[in-house]
């Protein structure tokens, strides 16, 4: 008897710590309570636990009462976080850049393309906190156009780098930044009405200039979306094609050969 009941006591003691555990590691239950990680009365967390998983939301800086909207994000540090987007009215939107410093969201000043609507899509950084985001600015449907701006590390000031246009709508979706010598763009063109008969887009930026770097077009409507580096020398970009019955499928694209090359090679 009394070694049955031993068993039943350890059996409910490990029970009890698997469920305390379970509660501390997600932030939820009596014992993330007491430790200060559960929901407070207003329905709001008080702290994330150190480990585990558990979101919570962080009020952003909203510059317009009308129209604020964040893309993307990139993390330089636990205490230098990037985010883009736009803000303004959809008529005549301007670049929305925030920064996080550990503590709090804050709205940076950046440019924007005069007597257009400005968004940024994508953002990206390196270790060392060279920052660049992407997108474009738009006069109605029938203009589109390629805009970057870039952060030097060390430095507080968003200014807007000059990049090519290939046809009278040419819009960039995604950054990735290797150094501030290797950076690459992603995006579409079309030389109709924007989402109709575009192609795929790429650029390189050397550290002086963003040169367009040919890319393959699976279909007649093809567009590339994002892009990621696993190396210098192998990169990823992806995006949607339309086939002749209009299904979407996905397109992916690989350079082979050093991104210091003129022409890198994607298939």
């Amino acid at each position: 008897m009394r070694k049955n009941l031993l068993i039943a006591l350890l059996a409910l003691l490990t029970l009890a710590g698997a469920l305390a555990a379970f509660s501390y590691w997600t932030g939820t239950g009596p014992v993330a309570q007491l430790l200060g990680a559960a929901e407070g009365s207003d329905g709001q967390p008080r702290a994330a636990p150190t480990c585990g998983f558990y979101w919570r939301t962080m009020e952003p800086a909203n510059p317009s009462k009308e129209y604020d909207e964040l893309h993307s994000v990139a993390a330089v540090s636990p205490v230098e976080v990037w985010a883009v987007g736009t803000y303004g009215t959809e008529e005549y939107a301007l670049t929305l850049i925030e920064r996080w410093d550990g503590t709090k969201w804050t709205h940076v000043a950046s440019p924007s393309v005069p007597q257009f609507s400005n968004h940024l899509y994508s953002v990206a950084a390196t270790p060392d906190g060279d920052v660049w985001a992407v997108g474009a600015s738009h006069r109605g449907t029938d203009v589109w156009q390629t805009l970057v701006l870039h952060k030097p590390a060390g430095s507080s000031d968003w200014s807007i780098v000059p990049s090519p246009n290939v046809a009278v709508i040419t819009s960039l979706n995604g950054v990735v930044a290797l150094s501030d010598s290797n950076v690459w763009a992603a995006g579409e063109y079309s030389r109709g009405t924007k989402g109709k008969g575009s192609q795929t887009l790429l650029m390189h930026w050397d550290g002086k200039a963003w040169t367009v770097v040919p890319s393959p077009n699976p279909t007649q409507n093809s567009s590339l979306t994002s892009v990621i580096a696993l190396s210098p020398n192998e990169l990823w970009a992806a995006g949607a094609s339309t086939g002749a019955t209009g299904a979407s499928i996905s397109t992916t694209c690989t350079a082979s050969g050093t991104a210091r090359r003129p022409t890198p090679r994607w298939s």
